[in-house]
């Protein structure tokens, strides 16, 4: 390949990978933690101290909080103020952009005397970028990878000039990195892996030395000193697998990988397949292999393997760990074939772009909060009302109650669960599948109001079948896919069972999403759902008419089942199975089925096929133990 071909590839694949990396990183924001990240940010800014202790939530309100994430609250905040949500998640993609161009760089400088290997580089840290997507949301860990890139950058520049200039800079970078997320304890553990093969291998070793001193001192450099330092530790710890560990087993990102791939095999299939390749690079290289690299790849390995979480750190370090292995190899390909390597590459590319755009365009708006995710009608409610009140909502929620409705409104429980203790997280998750043992606990806690969802996830359910028939509480709003109830029949109840109530809300979301009609149906959905949960399935039927998605169909088989009418409903159920024979609800519902005829043997089977589908399946595993359960 002539040179000025090889520099028109080069710079191609680094304006594909820019692309394509902002294109996957422009998501609405779908998760909690950004605003509790801003309410510390405006809070900081309105006291003018740093918080070092709870001041949003009801259940740990006034408990020492080590909040080293300090520094990027300010930085988002300011970038709210400015930009509001779409701001933060165009900083969020070009901060992903520029991390991505370093470690691009830095694999394409490193590798230079085999060449070629500019396009596979942006080639595979794009399939990285898109298959770690669902980790990408717009938190603390975003910077983290900068600094990790800038990392990664200078010490392999050391590793080849052993010029220890350019080392100065990784002191300030983590002064800075320990004041925005835990992770930063990676940089020293980095430094160190680049000194003790130095030393190992009788290279210059004693600036790598220093300068791994000099982050670890860095690292106490908090307004939270030796406890900010020890914070990764007690986080690490929290997700460690371990059927005692509440925290790993609870936590849907906490869940190891290959156990997540049981239930959630679209998020984490890839993960075994880029372990083949990560190995199968090393075993290439042999005896050009890095100890550094062989080190890091060590110490990521295990994180991910810990908690799905990690998968992300995993693929952005180790990627181009596993790009330089294969350099050599690459080299020798690119330069015994140029043409058919040039036209794969770009291929390839292409049709990583293509993933990438159709993602973008299936995406709302990043202007707003994910549709469905956070209770923003509610929140409007509970705002016409003067606090001081408690809110129980999700947990995932609670950073936005906080955000939306000020310090007068505390939600029970958020996010930051290194506040709480096992025991306590362990009763919070029992009101979801005990209850009726949320009556004393709303007594206990003198809860105002309650929001619940109706679609994410799905074991708020039965606390909102509970509610739906306490006289303590009243539904005073939902639009199905979220519900508030009021404690003392604080304003007018909302008649599910009505068919005008069912109307108003169809017209209701049928106005909110007419520029969206795509969602609309799980609106429609939702509010189907929620009128089985009430037990109202004239009511769900109304609101699935018209309907002949997946979806709709169970919850129309749902619906029959709770009306009695079991031939029409098990009809239904097998003709999904047919389709998908992991259609792990509708063989919940035959299983049921089987149950109410007293064919236990055959609703045993369903049972079997539903918990080899998905093991964690909670309706399945609470059939196991008591069939024939009418609810939905």
């Amino acid at each position: 390949m002539s040179p000025g071909r090889a520099a028109r590839l080069s710079t191609a694949s680094l304006a594909a990978l820019l692309v394509g990396v902002c294109l996957v990183a422009l998501a609405p924001i779908a998760d909690g933690d950004i605003f509790w990240h801003l309410a510390a940010g405006r809070d900081m800014v309105r006291t003018g101290h740093w918080l070092k202790s709870d001041p949003f939530t009801a259940s740990a309100f006034g408990r020492p909080w080590i909040d080293v994430h300090w520094l990027f609250q300010l930085g988002a905040y300011a970038v709210e103020s400015l930009g509001g949500l779409r701001g933060l998640v165009l900083v969020k993609a070009a901060l992903l952009a520029v991390g991505a161009a370093i470690l691009w760089r830095t694999v394409v400088r490193t590798a230079e005397p085999d060449g070629g290997i500019a396009a596979p580089a942006a080639v595979m840290l794009l399939a990285g970028v898109f298959f770690g997507r669902h980790w990408l949301l717009v938190r603390p860990v975003i910077v983290s990878l900068v600094f990790l890139a800038l990392f990664f950058a200078i010490l392999e520049r050391h590793r080849q000039t052993a010029r220890g200039r350019a080392l100065a800079w990784l002191a300030l970078l983590q002064l800075l990195w320990v004041n925005c997320q835990g992770l930063s304890a990676l940089g020293p553990a980095m430094v160190a892996a680049y000194a003790l093969t130095a030393r190992l291998s009788h290279r210059p070793w004693r600036p790598l030395a220093l300068v791994f001193a000099v982050c670890v001192v860095a690292s106490f450099a908090t307004p939270y000193g030796i406890d900010g330092t020890l914070l990764p530790l007690k986080l690490l710890l929290r997700i460690s697998p371990g059927a005692e560990n509440v925290f790993a087993g609870q936590v849907a990102e906490n869940i190891p990988p290959f156990i997540l791939e049981r239930t959630s095999p679209a998020e984490v299939w890839h993960v075994k397949w880029f372990l083949v390749i990560l190995s199968a690079s090393f075993v290439v290289a042999r005896r050009e292999v890095s100890g550094a690299r062989a080190l890091l790849t060590l110490m990521l390995v295990p994180l991910a393997l810990a908690a799905n979480r990690n998968v992300l750190l995993l693929y952005w370090l180790c990627i181009p760990i596993a790009v330089l292995n294969l350099a050599p190899l690459v080299g020798r390909v690119s330069k015994r074939w140029p043409t058919p390597f040039a036209v794969a590459c770009v291929g390839a590319l292409l049709v990583e772009l293509g993933f990438a755009a159709t993602a973008f365009r299936r995406e709302p708006t990043v202007a707003t909060p994910t549709p469905f995710r956070f209770p923003v009608e509610s929140v409007r409610l509970i705002a016409a009302r003067p606090g001081p009140d408690t809110i129980f909502a999700p947990d995932h929620q609670g950073g936005y109650l906080t955000w939306t409705l000020g310090s007068a409104h505390k939600p029970y429980i958020d996010t930051r669960l290194i506040l709480h203790t096992g025991s306590e997280f362990s009763e919070y998750l029992s009101l979801l599948s005990d209850p009726p043992l949320f009556d004393a606990f709303a007594t206990r806690e003198t809860l105002d109001w309650v929001v619940l969802p109706t679609a994410f996830p799905d074991r708020y359910l039965g606390l909102l079948g509970h509610l739906l028939k306490s006289r303590d509480w009243t539904l005073v709003f939902t639009d199905g896919s979220e519900s508030l109830f009021a404690r003392g029949g604080i304003g007018a109840s909302v008649d599910l069972g009505d068919a005008a109530t069912t109307d108003a809300i169809l017209a209701t979301l049928t106005t909110r999403y007419a520029a969206r009609p795509d969602l609309l149906a799980p609106a429609r959905l939702n509010l189907a759902k929620l009128e089985l949960v009430a037990g109202y399935t004239r009511e769900g039927q109304r609101a699935l008419a018209g309907l002949d998605t997946h979806d709709a169909r169970a919850l129309r088989a749902r619906c029959h089942f709770l009306a009695g009418e079991l031939d029409e409903a098990e009809h239904i159920a097998l003709a999904l199975v047919a389709q998908d024979p992991d259609d792990v609800h509708s063989l919940d519902l035959l299983a049921r089925i089987s149950f109410r005829r007293n064919q236990q043997a055959a609703g045993r089977a369903y049972l079997r096929r539903a918990l080899d589908a998905d093991p964690f399946d909670d309706e399945a595993r609470s059939l196991i133990g008591g069939a024939g359960s009418t609810t939905p």
